[in-house]
């Protein structure tokens, strides 16, 4: 049995539970939930209506004040304290505010705040392990990430034995992963409790018995509930999602929604951006697009810039409202303004005649693709679009040179497009000394890389000889695999 299940707070809580069947309504109620007629009501929860701006006093997001005050202040580094940069941390490896989606930068505020004795310390470990596990922009490290976890998990259990349970759960290492989910459900991790649950409903870890499973599954829906009573609402968003992602109990749109809609209410900004996905698509809810607008724009007064995107390509697509592009693009530039890469890309498209000539500006594409380049979560296109504006003159002066640099990003990053261009570079000398071998180079590269037009030039250096050796028979394959790809 789980370790908490044998500590005096969880017998005082199922004595509750389990007194009689109008004290398992009440003490589980106590003013957060109801359940379904008919169904058991451990399993179908749902939210009363009540009024959650009242009986909330905490979320688990920081306020969008908080992060421009942090951002601000970010430039002095000799004023900032442990929690400061843990939570600049936050901020970076959310792209919340102003800030970019920046691993990096977040690696290093975290670094810098788990070295410091305060409250966050621990916490700072565990996100810092979540980056170097996850290698995004920053060199993975499974290694060290699986010691901070260690060391996390026996200082501060509540978070650290769930990370390292899910990083063992990932692993497939499913006894220790419910090690340590035990270890941070014993110290009250509701979540930790319910992925238990769900490993013994995935069926790769036994559960003593039936009733083992159903009475923790209990346990973790009290302590979430309990802590709603208490006033974080961010509970309210997890119930949420727990029914709209099938974990633990059996997936219900509809139940998820109003879990949602309290969220939502309660000031959740994650929540209110599910909640207008579903009024969006009509699941869960009835089909309601005004309704999914009103809730873009609630989360876009509070600082969300997905919800300014999401706003922008509704205006700008048309999509269950009146098409109005010029509003579009206002919205898509607040996005932009805030760092957010789909708004930044889709301006460049509009700019760039991509939705009608009215609002083409080949001078704004060009600038707006620069802006996408220096996030750095873009991609490889993004270099190679620049690449193509520098060599055609579009939006600027023709710049053969600086188109090459570009190509050479694209092509760096793994852009068969751009690698094409700087084998076309090399050959014809645009923007660099002609160099044949090289133009061979990254003419098979583009071809390996699955842009098919290069399997023609293939056979054209090898029927005339460029970077290599006169071959009639390596052109005649090399011709032979681009007519089987439809390139003649």
């Amino acid at each position: 049995m789980l370790s908490a299940v044998n500590s005096p707070l969880f017998s005082t809580l199922w004595r509750k539970l389990y007194v009689s069947a109008a004290a398992v309504i009440i003490s589980l109620l106590t003013g957060a939930f109801n359940a379904s007629a008919g169904s058991d009501p451990r399993f179908v929860l749902h939210p009363l209506k009540l009024d959650y701006t009242k009986v909330c006093k905490e979320n688990d997001f920081l306020p969008e004040k908080e992060i421009k005050e942090l951002l601000s202040r970010e430039s002095a580094s000799d004023t900032l304290t442990a929690v400061d940069q843990f939570r600049l941390g936050l901020i970076y490896e959310e792209g919340l505010g102003n800030a970019y989606n920046d691993d990096r930068r977040a690696k290093e505020y975290f670094e810098q705040s788990a070295l410091v004795a305060s409250k966050t310390q621990m916490a700072a470990k565990t996100h810092l392990a979540r980056l170097l596990l996850r290698g995004r922009g920053i060199t993975r490290d499974s290694e060290r990430a699986l010691t901070l976890l260690k060391e996390a998990a026996v200082k501060e259990a509540y978070t650290g034995g769930l990370v390292l349970g899910q990083y063992m759960e990932a692993e497939g290492n499913y006894a220790e992963a419910e090690r340590y989910f035990r270890q941070a459900a014993a110290v009250g991790n509701a979540n930790a409790v319910l992925h238990i649950v769900n490993l013994y409903k995935q069926g790769v870890i036994s559960p003593p018995t039936e009733k083992t499973m159903d009475d923790m599954f209990l346990y973790g829906l009290n302590i979430m509930l309990e802590s709603i009573n208490s006033g974080d609402c961010s509970a309210l968003y997890r119930f949420g999602k727990m029914y709209l992602l099938d974990q633990i109990v059996d997936r219900s749109e509809v139940i998820a929604a109003e879990w949602l809609s309290a969220a939502a209410e309660s000031g959740h900004v994650k929540a209110m951006l599910d909640l207008a996905t579903l009024y969006r698509k009509g699941v869960g809810v009835k089909y309601d697009q005004d309704k999914a607008l009103s809730l873009w724009k609630q989360a876009a007064s509070q600082g969300s810039k997905d919800a300014m995107y999401e706003l922008g390509f509704a205006y700008v697509l048309g999509g269950g409202v009146d098409k109005d592009i010029h509003q579009g693009i206002d919205w898509l530039k607040k996005a932009a303004q805030r760092r957010h890469l789909k708004a930044t890309i889709m301006l460049a498209n509009i700019y760039g005649g991509k939705y009608g000539g009215e609002y083409s500006n080949k001078k704004q594409a060009l600038h707006w693709l620069h802006q996408a380049a220096k996030d750095p979560l873009s991609k490889s296109g993004i270099p190679y679009r620049i690449g193509l504006a520098y060599k055609f003159g579009h939006g600027t002066k023709r710049n053969l040179a600086k188109s090459f640099t570009y190509f050479e990003q694209g092509a760096k990053a793994g852009n068969k497009n751009a690698a094409q261009q700087l084998a076309d570079a090399y050959r014809f000398g645009w923007g660099v000394k002609q160099h044949p071998v090289k133009s061979l180079r990254f003419t098979r590269l583009a071809s390996t890389w699955g842009r098919d037009k290069s399997s023609f030039y293939m056979a054209e250096h090898y029927h005339c000889g460029i970077g290599t050796k006169a071959d009639t028979a390596k052109a005649l394959r090399w011709l032979g695999r681009a007519i089987a790809q439809g390139n003649l």
